[in-house]
């Protein structure tokens, strides 16, 4: 277990707080509840950023060395994850086809359901030491006129190739481009929140918050799933408001110490914890599709199963690695 002490645990509290929504969404909760939550994904990616600025200083590793720890940590557990998947749900009976497992160990949207994270992830993972370097290179000033042009520029160009590139070439350009840079800018406004002090902060909400009134007055209100595929600037301003907002609440709040070691377990094993409930879901819905309609037992059953499947996991993996 790491340190406690060395943790920043507001960080620790919100990717916890991120886990445990993007798990509900796949509940059948109340439909004002599943958009007043949409800013989960956006915190655990807000949270990337954070968590790599506050870390990363401590190592002179080099880019190769870190790309491999980054796929052995973030893409190798998913692909042995995914053939465990098959393998167990094709003994049930359940099948899945050639393309979709394909799709699933590319990480993409068409393979099996929520495993699309996992590709941004570690996308963002290889962007962020460039990201770091570019806000440790510009003064904050400088660093919001990226931010701002970078998010404009991302809305227009999905939107442009929208219309001139329908289709699967415009869905290539969307996986490639928009994706990739909606979600890297969402890593590094969350570098800069950890790298500048009380005023920039307040900058930064202040641009949310103006980037989603602007977004409100262009489009009107509309439900913010509808911009999450890819993320685009009413759904990242919303998601990165309700972040810096939950962050500055947090921050003011004392965390006893008796619970910071149950914190960072849970932050830690956020991830793993997370492939657990993509197993109990699709296990769910083999077994008894039934049981999903009540949305309170569906959540316990894959929040709290995939949190003692985590403990689990570890306890055994902590047996192997001592003999």
């Amino acid at each position: 277990m790491e340190n406690t002490h060395t943790r920043n645990v507001t960080i620790d509290i919100l990717r916890i707080i991120g886990l445990f929504l993007v798990i509900a969404a796949h509940c059948e909760f109340p439909e004002w509840f599943y958009e007043l939550r949409e800013f989960d994904v956006v915190t655990l990616v807000a949270v990337s950023g954070m968590s790599f600025y506050t870390s990363s200083g401590r190592s002179n590793e080099s880019y190769g060395s870190y790309v491999k720890k980054r796929f052995l940590r973030l893409v190798l557990p998913v692909w042995e994850f995914l053939v465990l998947f098959f393998v167990f749900f094709r003994l049930l009976g359940r099948s899945f086809t050639t393309w979709q497992m394909l799709e699933s160990f590319a990480l993409l949207s068409g393979g099996i359901l929520f495993i699309w994270v996992y590709r941004i992830f570690f996308i963002n993972a290889l962007l962020n030491p460039l990201l770091k370097k570019l806000a440790e290179k510009y003064d904050f000033i400088v660093c919001c006129g990226i931010l701002i042009g970078g998010l404009l520029a991302n809305q227009l160009m999905y939107q442009f190739v929208s219309l001139v590139l329908p289709g699967t070439a415009g869905k290539l350009f969307d996986y490639i481009v928009v994706y990739t840079l909606g979600y890297a800018l969402i890593s590094w406004v969350g570098m800069l929140w950890e790298k500048e002090g009380k005023r920039e902060r307040i900058i930064l909400l202040v641009i949310a918050a103006a980037a989603l009134v602007l977004s409100i007055v262009a489009r009107g209100f509309r439900p913010f799933s509808e911009f999450k595929y890819p993320p685009q600037l009413y759904y990242v301003s919303y998601g990165l408001l309700v972040t810096f907002g939950l962050y500055l609440l947090l921050s003011k709040i004392q965390i006893p110490e008796s619970a910071r070691q149950s914190i960072t377990w849970l932050s830690v094993n956020t991830m793993r914890i997370y492939m657990w409930h993509i197993f109990l879901y699709y296990l769910l819905d083999t077994v008894s599709p039934d049981l999903m309609k009540n949305p309170w037992l569906t959540y316990a059953v894959l929040l709290g199963g995939g949190v003692i499947g985590a403990w689990i996991q570890g306890k055994l993996l902590g047996l192997i690695k001592k003999r």
